[in-house]
């Protein structure tokens, strides 16, 4: 739901701060236009979101000789993945995407003729995707509208 900004006092200030607010507005629109027009943008975007601007320290994976050992870590995690844990893992999106709701999640693990075991196959993926978390593999990305939270890789 967009967000309603209230200006009390309109006078020659109050409408610099319109003015300002309409301006970073245009600014965002700008780089959503670029971004649709180079999707290859889109990662890079998302990472600066999600750092906050913040400048992102450390040596890039390719000047890297040596898998750290947090990523050691994170492939041994992975590769203890069993069953439903394992098969809801699968069908969260990756890290740059906006994310899935476990509805979502369920809904593709269904279309990909995954069988629950199960009766309450929603409550099942919550379940796996809070544990997923825990594990730090999965992150919530948001909320949708309605309340329901965007789930992506780490």
């Amino acid at each position: 739901m967009p967000q309603v900004v209230k200006y009390s006092n309109i006078t020659s200030g109050g409408l610099a701060e319109i003015d300002d607010h309409i301006r970073r507005l245009q600014m965002i629109r700008e780089v959503a236009a670029e971004v649709v027009a180079h999707p290859e943008l889109r990662p890079m975007l998302m990472r600066a979101l999600a750092s906050n601007g913040a400048p992102m320290t450390g040596t890039s994976e390719a000047e890297s000789p040596q898998p750290s050992r947090e990523k050691r870590s994170l492939t041994a995690t992975l590769a203890s993945l069993k069953g439903v844990r394992k098969e809801v893992y699968k069908h969260v999106p990756e890290c740059d995407a906006v994310g899935a709701t476990a509805r979502e999640i369920t809904e593709q693990m269904k279309h990909a003729s995954y069988k629950f075991a199960s009766k309450n196959q929603l409550l099942t993926a919550k379940e796996q995707l809070r544990e997923l978390e825990k594990l730090g593999l999965v992150q919530k990305a948001g909320a949708k509208e309605d309340g329901s939270a965007l789930w992506r890789r780490t």
